[in-house]
């Protein structure tokens, strides 16, 4: 397997957009290098957005059985060898289907504070870019042993060269319509340890708020383990109220889930979020969806600055219950 270095083009002023979150203020204009797997070759460019006093997740999380230690890593699989060696932060690979999202995930755990912010800024090859990287909330460790019962994977919404993960927000039903869902309605996100039942379906996706003069906040973003089943269904149901489409996509109790996570603007506010939650593929399950089922929700739960700009109020729970055992 062959892996080659690509050069393109990045956007100062689409990350500038997020800069008072991303503290990004003081980047300069560089021309981000990424990866690119060359069976087939398919570029890695792009972008995202995640703060690292609010989107990503802050010292001292709320979760519990979270394990900040770094354990001993199993074996990187012999497919992934070649580009880990490139750089061992990487943990894996996330792939849309016929989009661009198309790339390898990594994870920086040599920070004593927030481990977030290093691939805000840096690329694959951990070299200074206003693209960045996508990579995984630093606060659980990937490492073969065992999935976080939530991953979460932050990436700049780079809107202006359409990389990265700006494809997340053709998911916002409300301005977008189902196209995006009804042509992907699955992702792939395979570990470095572990490429054992990949595919996640997709069942939510919400347009969230990060600060709190603007609203309640729901942190979706520290809701990495569950202790308990009151834990895992009051995640589950926050995200149910937000969910601005439904799917035949049923969760229960034990679910792993796979949260994408970047910045949104349809406000003007660039605190706010884009999230696309999945859940994986159960043992024996088969890892098809009938995408044809799904169905824009009409009146998701916003927050009040939506509300306070659009008007109109949340009407209540409106989702069937049998969607979640």
């Amino acid at each position: 397997m062959k892996f080659h270095i690509v050069s393109l083009g990045g956007s100062l002023a689409a990350i500038m957009a997020c800069a008072v979150i991303m503290t990004m203020s003081g980047a300069g204009k560089t021309s981000p290098a990424d990866v690119v797997l060359s069976e087939p070759a398919v570029a890695l460019s792009g972008s995202m957005t995640v703060d690292s006093s609010g989107l990503t997740s802050p010292a001292g999380a709320d979760d519990v059985g979270e394990n900040r230690s770094v354990p001993i890593p199993a074996e990187v699989l012999p497919k992934w060898r070649e580009l880990h060696q490139q750089n061992n932060h990487m943990v894996g690979w996330l792939k849309l289907e016929g989009t661009i999202v198309d790339y390898p995930v990594v994870q920086y755990l040599e920070s004593e504070f927030d481990g977030n912010s290093f691939y805000l800024k840096h690329d694959f090859n951990k070299k200074p870019s206003t693209a960045g990287a996508l990579f995984a909330d630093w606060h659980t460790p990937i490492n073969g042993l065992r999935r976080p019962d939530n991953t979460v994977i932050y990436g700049h919404n780079m809107f202006s060269t359409g990389t990265k993960f700006s494809h997340l927000v053709n998911y916002y039903a409300p301005r977008y319509g189902l196209d995006a869902y009804l042509d992907n309605p699955v992702i792939e996100f395979s570990t470095v340890y572990d490429d054992e039942r990949s595919t996640y379906k997709i069942f939510a996706g919400m347009y969230v708020n990060t600060l709190a003069e603007h609203g309640y906040v729901f942190n979706y973003f520290q809701r990495r383990y569950f202790a308990a089943k009151d834990d895992f269904y009051d995640f589950v149901y926050n995200v149910m109220d937000r969910s601005v489409f439904y799917t035949e996509v049923d969760v229960e109790y034990g679910d792993q889930f796979l949260t994408l996570s970047t910045c949104y603007w349809p406000l003007g506010n660039q605190s706010d979020r884009f999230v696309l939650l999945a859940r994986r593929v159960r043992e024996g399950e088969e890892p098809t969806v009938d995408a044809s089922a799904a169905y824009i929700n009409p009146d998701p739960l916003y927050f009040d600055h939506y509300y306070k700009v659009k008007g109109g109020s949340w009407g209540g729970r409106n989702w069937d219950k049998d969607l979640v055992r």
